[in-house]
Formats: structure tokens, sequence, C-alpha cells
């Protein structure tokens, strides 16, 4: 029936995620995105307008698994365990296929920040909500002595995040997990030291 979707757009959407990922939006032709996705170049002009369109739905595809990602902080009962839990999984991730794409909001908004400046204000947006929940994550901390108050609350997750993006970077060099794992553990370290 014309005008109907005659795919699955969820799976469709998560097969471009794949691509774009990989590959940025400038090197991904539509011939990659019918490959991967299994849909006709009509379909997908019909249902997302153009590459673009389907790019910026599968962008928000991949931030919403990354605010999934964070969504276990704050956690208000065992803070600090919450960081260290997180850093070493993102410096296992670092280590895998997946992770070795770096992050996609990041890899997105240096490849086309200029050019599309909403791209690189939803990869700030993004991070500044990480941010957020480490701020929390970290304060609830100091209020449980688990992390020392001298600290500046904001200061120090402005460092957690900043150092996050790092160690997705870093995961396109295809680091060793020893090499992440001491990077995490330094960072897990910092938060604990007094100055």
């Amino acid at each position: 029936m014309a005008g109907r979707i005659q795919f699955d757009r969820d799976a469709a959407v998560e097969a471009a995620v794949k691509v774009f990922w990989r590959k940025g939006f400038m090197a991904t032709s539509m011939e990659d995105i019918k490959a991967a996705t299994g849909v006709k170049e009509s379909s997908l002009y019909n249902t997302f307008g153009n590459k673009e369109g389907l790019y910026k739905e599968a962008l928000a595809r991949y931030r919403t698994k990354v605010m999934g990602n964070f969504a276990s902080m704050p956690n208000l009962e065992k803070p600090l365990e919450t960081v260290r839990t997180t850093l070493l999984g993102i410096a296992h991730l670092a280590t895998t296929e997946e992770g070795a794409a770096g992050c996609m909001l990041m890899n997105r908004a240096m490849e086309l920040g200029a050019q599309y400046p909403d791209i690189a204000t939803y990869a700030r947006e993004t991070y500044a909500l990480i941010e957020e929940w480490l701020f929390v994550t970290v304060q609830r901390g100091q209020e449980l002595g688990e992390i020392p108050d001298e600290r500046d609350a904001r200061s120090l997750a402005r460092y957690l995040s900043f150092n996050i993006q790092g160690m997705f970077a870093v995961a396109r060099t295809s680091p060793t997990e020893e090499f992440m794992n001491d990077v995490a553990q330094t960072l897990i370290g910092v938060l604990q030291e007094s100055r």
C-alpha cells in the first residue's frame, strides 16, 4: 500500500547507527546504508527525507543509548562505587570492537561541527547532562565522606567528564585493556585524594 512504511524502521535506524558510527557521515554512502539496512533507497528517502534525516535519527538513537548507560547515575547510596564501575566499564568497552569506534557524538562533532553547529550543540548538551550526573554523584560521595570535600564537586565532575571523553578518543587507537584500566584507576584515585 502506497505511503506506508514497508520495513522495520527501528531496525533500519539501528543498522544505520552502526554504519555512521564506524564510517562517519561524509564517508557513508546511500549504498552503504542500503547494504546495512536491506532497505531500498527509494524507501529510505520516502521515510527519512535524505541521508541527513536518517543520520539525525541515528544520532538521536545513539544518544538515547549513551543516556541509558549513564542512567544509574547518580547512585546516592554508593556514589564512589558507581563512578568506579562506570570508569572500568568504559575502560573495558574501549578495547572492544564496538568501543574502538569511539564516541559517535564526539566523532561527528569533530567531523561536522563547523558545517552543522546543531550537531556540536547536541554533543555539548549530552556531555553537560553526563557532567550533571557526575556532579550529583561526586557531591553525594563528599556528603558520605567517600570523596574529600576540600575539592569542588563541579570541578571534579568536569574533570571526570573530560577524561571520559578522552578515554573514548583513545579507544580509536586500539589501546590495551591494561592501559585503559590504569587510566580508570588513576581517575578513581584522584577522586579519593585530598589536597
